[in-house]
């Protein structure tokens, strides 16, 4: 059984760090938390979780947390980011005007925290101020909010290391495909299966949300699809909710490296993620892009594994540690 102390990342990058010779000092039970010192050239670096690494500083990770102020700064960088606004969920006459005003605008819009991550606490396709606030209220109810205009097109996860753009993929949020004799909730204990095989850390869980997708496709958990039919599970495409992860690298418009070296000067980080949405992956990004966030910790294992093409993200950064080892 896997630790789940120690992220699949980490696993990868320590077998990864062997087989380059660099040197792996495992802290995981001496410190009691997933960390390892890495050395070559006489050099050393410190990464927790596979993910946060030596040239991350508390400043850059600050900012990319806080959604808020990360879209003002995507702005000021020159680039664009959904329309939205901030709700402060304590004063609750407030939050409810400036959710009816937005709302009011029409189109679906997106209801998330204004620090979070994996996903979670989003709600997407909202309408309704009262489907809002109840969500507010089940969620965090004296925190604070953002309320994004939804943007159609596909998820994009672009990788970066050294500012530069080096994998990118789709992620197409969980499904399954009936096979005409196994019911929903069974076809979606297995892909749970399948998602953690790839990462212990993810999963597909029969949640509310996986309910409530399902329903607006017409199905309930013990509804048998027909063979071949495909049934949405999730309604946003996180890979630690069983996202599918589909390799779009070669397929990027020039301009979408150019945002990724931009984005890493404006918040002074050399590792991360950008979640874009994006309407035509070979057109201009600034006619077809948006940057929804920066992950300054980024979970990057889905590329390793994507359909069409996978990537040796261990051995890049690896290699952009320790600038000693041969390129």
């Amino acid at each position: 059984m896997s630790d789940l102390r120690r992220h699949a990342q980490q696993t990868l990058l320590i077998k990864t760090a062997e087989r380059l010779g660099v040197g792996v000092d495992d802290k995981l039970e001496a410190w009691g938390c997933d960390a390892v010192i890495y050395s070559h050239g006489g050099e050393q670096r410190t990464v927790f979780l596979g993910r946060n690494e030596a040239s991350l500083n508390h400043v850059a990770f600050q900012l990319t947390e806080d959604k808020h102020v990360a879209k003002a700064i995507i702005a000021t960088a020159g680039m664009r980011a959904p329309e939205g606004v901030l709700i402060q969920a304590s004063d609750t006459s407030t939050a409810r005007a400036l959710i009816t005003s937005t709302l009011a605008q029409g189109g679906d819009w997106v209801l998330k925290p204004r620090a979070g991550e994996y996903g979670l606490g989003i709600l997407m396709n909202l309408a309704d101020p009262d489907a809002a606030l109840a969500h507010i209220e089940a969620g965090e109810p004296n925190g604070e909010w953002l309320l994004e205009r939804q943007i159609d097109g596909e998820d994009v996860r672009i990788q970066a290391i050294g500012r530069r753009l080096v994998a990118a993929s789709i992620r197409k949020p969980a499904f399954v495909i009936g096979d005409g004799a196994r019911d929903v909730e069974t076809l979606a204990r297995a892909h749970d299966e399948k998602v953690r095989s790839f990462n212990a850390w993810n999963r597909c869980l029969i949640d509310a949300e996986l309910v409530s997708t399902v329903a607006r496709q017409g199905y309930e958990l013990h509804s048998v699809p027909a063979k071949g039919e495909e049934i949405q599970l999730k309604a946003t495409a996180n890979m630690s909710k069983g996202a599918l992860a589909i390799d779009v690298t070669d397929r990027l418009h020039p301009s979408y490296a150019e945002w990724t070296q931009k984005l890493g000067d404006a918040f002074d980080i050399n590792v991360y993620s950008v979640d874009m949405m994006c309407t035509d992956l070979s057109g201009p990004a600034d006619a077809r892009g948006w940057v929804l966030e920066i992950n300054a910790g980024p979970d990057w294992l889905h590329h390793t594994f994507s359909e069409v093409r996978r990537h040796d993200i261990p051995e890049q950064l690896l290699k952009f540690m320790f600038p000693s080892l041969p390129v």
